[in-house]
């Protein structure tokens, strides 16, 4: 029997082998090809951007994401049909633990477990160094929170049951032995307390974008929301991060109320979850326990347009 020395081993099958290789490499080539120039051209086009242009695409990122997430929900309607105190005190929590929007980028400042507060830092809620403003009420002599995001930002810290007066802790913390209050204030008349407006006013801040507003005044931030919808002065603050206090009490409903002001001035709840250091109220179901206080972050979401 011949061989045909040009012919390869296997016949028509060894052919067949040959030409499919070829055909796999030049795919394989192409498509090496196509993704060098792709992460080149994003590369390219990120170099050459204006930081405007880059801010504005991060921002577009971001839009789409909260599309996704910012589902509209049904609390109120559940709420105003609820008819009992259990029923009203149930749709709270449940509504406390619907996050309405993702923050695709988060950085904890202080202590990991109680004391410390989860932060949004996406654009363009990022915190830009020595150019950004926290306010930070009800310290109970944890400064952890204060402390380290100091390391970026000017801190004006606020609180006047911890026995210590007006100082600068470091460079970059001042501390004010007051307290915060709405119409009315929880706290004895032993205490000094000033609206947010006055202490904006005070320390000129009332055309300046507040970047963080950490408050923590156990139980009293419910007239102070109200109060701040009131002055207008929400619409100058990108991020809130609050423990809210729902306690024991016959009137569920205007506690919603109060939080559905936040949403009308264009805050969405992006995380949330019961502190497990506070009691708890009631038990919804074998899985679920009802906590007497919240740990909320919410952005503005004005601050996208």
């Amino acid at each position: 029997m011949l061989i045909d020395p040009n012919q390869p081993p296997g016949g028509e099958t060894g052919n067949y082998l040959l030409a499919f290789g070829k055909q796999f490499r030049i795919i394989l080539v192409a498509a090496v090809v196509f993704l060098v120039l792709s992460i080149w051209n994003g590369m390219f086009r990120y170099v050459l951007s204006s930081p405007l242009q880059n801010w504005q695409r991060a921002n577009e990122e971001l839009f789409v994401t909260r599309d996704d997430w910012d589902v509209p929900h049904n609390f109120t309607k559940q709420m105003l049909n609820a008819t009992s105190i259990t029923e009203t005190l149930e749709i709270l929590s449940n509504y406390l633990e619907n996050k309405q929007v993702w923050c695709p980028e988060k950085r904890r400042f202080g202590h990991r477990k109680d004391g410390g507060k989860d932060i949004c830092v996406a654009r363009p809620f990022n915190l830009v160094h020595r150019q950004c403003t926290v306010y930070s009420f009800g310290i109970g002599r944890d400064f952890s929170f204060d402390d380290e995001i100091a390391e970026t930002c000017e801190v004006f810290s606020y609180d006047p049951t911890i026995g210590l007066e007006d100082h600068k802790r470091g460079q970059h913390v001042h501390f004010f032995n007051t307290g915060i209050k709405g119409e009315k204030s929880r706290l004895s008349d032993k205490y000094r307390t000033k609206t947010v407006l006055e202490i904006f006013r005070e320390n000129k801040h009332l055309h300046t974008t507040i970047d963080v507003f950490k408050i923590d005044v156990e139980g009293s931030e419910w007239e102070v929301i109200k109060d701040m919808h009131k002055s207008g002065v929400l619409s100058r603050i990108k991020q809130i991060s609050m423990e809210v206090h729902i306690g024991k009490t016959n009137n569920y409903k205007e506690r919603y109320q109060i939080l559905q002001l936040l949403e009308k001035a264009g805050f969405k709840l992006f995380q949330s979850e019961p502190n497990l250091h506070c009691k708890v109220l009631s038990k919804a179901n074998a899985m679920k326990e009802i906590r007497s206080c919240y740990e909320v972050n919410y952005i503005n979401m004005n601050f996208l347009k």
